[in-house]
């Protein structure tokens, strides 16, 4: 039995993946030596409206063709698959019917726009395949793009204007979600502006952060509503150029995001139009895989140098290194340091006297970066002392057996901000990653009155002072941690770097330092 096609919005994924730099010569390749093809597109119906000719059909072996070439994706696959034996999915004229939206949801301006734009772009239109049947456009559980335009027209009728625009993945519990939420309150908070974070990678928000002006640009992770969902990252790129363009900001910071450097590279290379707005990107530090292999978005800024306006990092060690590295100029380069939430110091809940076992807190992603497999190892050197270990697997490039725990390790599952986790019952927060920019959760324990251990790589030691804690030379020797740990929970010791630490954060780190260093950084940006 063959079930009937789910209605789908695979007009608008072909359409944009029509508009991406990757995906024409391709096709037209394939044009130049499929004779099939080269049949279909010369077929007496075929349509002599460019629009008309955005129309995909299955017959034979054509599908798996086009499967090769990256022309059904998304949603418009799924559908293919779910239907079992295909039978074809037509992709109509921008009618200028009164009834079009309705049926469609797709506003006629916005099909006039992306025609329009490809004229421009692609000189003559490309016809693909004949049509065979007609069915609806819209899905009741796939958005389309004109979905997305009306709800930034709804958020822009019911909060206001959107001054300034950042792009953040998400708005987890990452290092780069609280950088975004830092420049979110400078911009809001001191300089009196209207900022809008655009998540561009998923729609997670925890708790704290919901008090924060947002645009998911991606259904799931519990977000609903009219979102894109399940879609390559040309269609993202091309929902966020849509989205800017509505917006017009007047300023555009890209944190951490994969469609927000990739929308950078496209502006750069000229396939996306640059907004009339100062650019900006964060860089953090270089990332190296399990493997070796050195990878990050830094190694991005060859191809997006000619567009940006501002370079900013977190640490001022990893900005040198860029400058050496690419020749960036010093008057775009911006150096930061992200403050805390809070600078209050607490307790633990009992006084560590030596009586009772020192409690270490670890928290972080179980992934090659953190290195949680040493913990254990570092455990078993401590046998008097508790560690408590908190975070979840999130890249999966680290196997690291949390099966074969020692008895003094307890593993405790993932956590959804800093501020909960339990400071107050733990004497000092261990890292123990191998490569690391200036991590901000060692700013939050710092902030907290809580002594530091860490590895003594990349930015860390901007926090982590004789003041804050010990710093570790070699990131991969448990011994080394274990005797930096057993100084940091000498009771003593223990009592001056909580006072210590919160003394240094509030001279360093607070947020009115911050926001003075950031009005200054705002000014440079927008004035140049």
């Amino acid at each position: 039995m063959v079930k009937d096609i789910r209605p789908t919005d695979a007009r608008w994924d072909l359409a944009l993946w029509n508009l991406s730099r990757n995906g024409r010569p391709g096709l037209e390749a394939h044009l130049e030596t499929s004779a099939w093809l080269k049949r279909l597109s010369g077929h007496a119906e075929s349509p002599e409206d460019w629009s008309d000719r955005l129309f995909l059909a299955s017959r034979g072996g054509i599908t798996e063709e086009l499967f090769d070439l990256g022309v059904l994706q998304s949603s418009y696959t799924a559908a293919l698959a779910e239907a079992g034996s295909p039978q074809g999915v037509h992709i109509g004229r921008p009618s200028r019917d009164p009834k079009y939206q309705e049926v469609t949801g797709i506003p006629p301006h916005l099909a006039t726009t992306v025609v329009a734009r490809a004229r421009d772009r692609l000189g003559t239109p490309m016809p693909l395949l004949a049509r065979l049947r007609d069915t609806w456009w819209k899905s009741s559980n796939q958005p389309l793009v004109g979905d997305l335009i009306t709800r930034i027209r709804e958020e822009l009728k019911e909060n206001g204007p959107v001054s300034d625009v950042i792009i953040l993945p998400c708005l987890g519990v990452g290092g780069a979600e609280r950088v975004g939420y830092w420049h979110y309150r400078l911009l809001a908070e001191k300089l009196d502006r209207s900022p809008l974070v655009i998540l561009a990678d998923n729609g997670q928000v925890e708790p704290g952060y919901a008090g924060l002006r947002h645009l998911p640009l991606l259904a799931g992770d519990g977000v609903e509503g009219p979102f894109v969902a399940g879609r390559g990252v040309d269609y993202v790129v091309r929902c966020l150029e849509l989205a800017l363009d509505l917006i017009a900001p007047e300023t555009v910071q890209v944190v951490q995001s994969y469609p927000g450097f990739t929308w950078l590279e496209s502006v750069a290379a000229g396939q996306s139009p640059r907004p009339d707005a100062r650019l900006s990107a964060c860089f953090f530090c270089a990332h190296t895989h399990a493997d070796g292999v050195i990878d990050g978005y830094h190694l991005k800024i060859p191809y997006i140098e000619p567009v940006l306006d501002a370079y900013v990092s977190d640490g001022q060690p990893f900005m040198d290194e860029l400058i050496q590295m690419f020749g960036l100029p010093h008057d775009k380069c911006h150096v930061l340091d992200y403050p805390s939430d809070k600078i209050a110091a607490v307790r633990p809940s009992r006084k560590l006297d030596g009586k009772r076992p020192g409690r270490v807190l670890w928290a972080a992603r179980f992934d090659h970066q953190k290195q949680p497999g040493i913990v254990p190892e570092i455990a078993r050197l401590m046998p008097g002392t508790e560690f408590h270990m908190y975070g979840s697997r999130v890249l999966e490039d680290d196997s690291w057996d949390a099966a074969d725990l020692p008895d003094n390790l307890t593993v405790h599952g993932p956590f959804s901000g800093f501020h909960t986790l339990p400071l107050s019952g733990s004497d000092v927060y261990l890292n123990t990653a191998l490569f690391e920019g200036v991590p901000q959760a060692l700013v939050e324990a710092a902030s907290a009155g809580l002594p530091i251990v860490a590895s003594d790589v990349g930015g860390v030691s901007a926090v982590v002072s004789d003041d804050t804690g010990r710093l570790v030379a070699d990131p991969t020797d448990p011994a080394g941690f274990a005797a930096a740990l057993a100084e940091v929970l000498e009771p003593k010791e223990n009592a001056r770097l909580r006072k210590a630490a919160i003394e240094t954060m509030k001279r360093t780190r607070s947020f009115d330092a911050f926001c003075e260093a950031g009005a200054i950084w705002y000014e440079k940006v927008t004035a140049s």
